[in-house]
């Protein structure tokens, strides 16, 4: 073997080398650093005459969660549950069998929607351990499906007309945000600045994404492929009368 060819493969080798001891420090440090999660069974509030189950939907910065479960409690077989310092607490209905905590904030506020003794679905507000019903747009129905830190909830509810609309609730009244010039709209996200997020049919039919910003809805659009399958969708969708639960 000629120095010359000898020289270059001993750089190569311990360039090789050099390379291996690199990859072997970095794969060390991302395994140091590396973070570990431990998956919790939250349990139940008991079983009902369908079994046992829970469903957790919401989590706040102190580790808060909510959500729903089945239950033991004759008359309040599946409430919504806040589960705090290591255990659940069923926070009850609106008077119906059935709730669901779906928002959390920072401070433990919760927001989401129960059955009423009539068996009508209202959103609600949970503050200081009571659950408040804050209505409708018009006909017997509504959901809340977040809130922010200031306790300002989104959702949807059926206003007088039939339809299904966003709303925001917001100091005790709640307001109705419209929809993309369709006939439904559903707010499923607010933002501690007070804007909204959501979803809407416009006056075509095309179902889109939006945000709400200062008393306005503008859509966020989407690819032109996407609107022959909502369209479809929408011919599919029934009518909010026939839930069993809200979606």
């Amino acid at each position: 073997m000629t120095p010359n060819l000898s020289n270059f493969l001993t750089g190569i080798i311990n360039h090789a080398e050099r390379l291996a001891v690199g990859f072997a420090a970095l794969a060390l440090a991302a395994s140091a650093t590396a973070q570990t999660y431990t998956v919790t069974d939250l349990g139940t509030l008991g079983s009902n005459r369908l079994g046992s189950y829970s469903a957790a939907y919401c989590i706040n910065s102190s580790g808060q969660v909510g959500g729903q479960s089945s239950s033991s409690v004759r008359g309040l077989t599946d409430p919504a549950f806040l589960y705090s310092n290591g255990g659940m607490n069923s926070i009850g209905s609106l008077g119906g069998e059935y709730g669901s905590a779906r928002g959390i904030n920072f401070s433990g506020q919760i927001a989401g929607y129960s059955t009423l003794r009539s068996g009508s679905y209202h959103a609600f507000l949970y503050t200081g351990g009571q659950m408040t019903d804050i209505g409708t747009l018009g006909e017997d129905y509504s959901a809340a499906y977040a809130l922010n830190d200031a306790g300002q909830v989104v959702g949807v509810s059926v206003n007088a007309n039939g339809d299904e609309h966003a709303f925001l609730y917001s100091n005790g009244q709640m307001t109705d945000l419209g929809t993309l010039g369709g006939d439904t709209s559903t707010a499923s996200g607010i933002n501690n600045r007070g804007a909204i997020v959501g979803y809407a049919y416009n006056a075509v039919g095309n179902f889109l994404g939006f945000v709400y910003r200062n008393g306005r809805m503008s859509a966020l659009g989407t690819p032109r492929r996407h609107v022959e399958h909502c369209q479809r969708d929408q011919r599919q969708q029934p009518d909010y009368r026939s839930r069993l639960y809200p979606e």
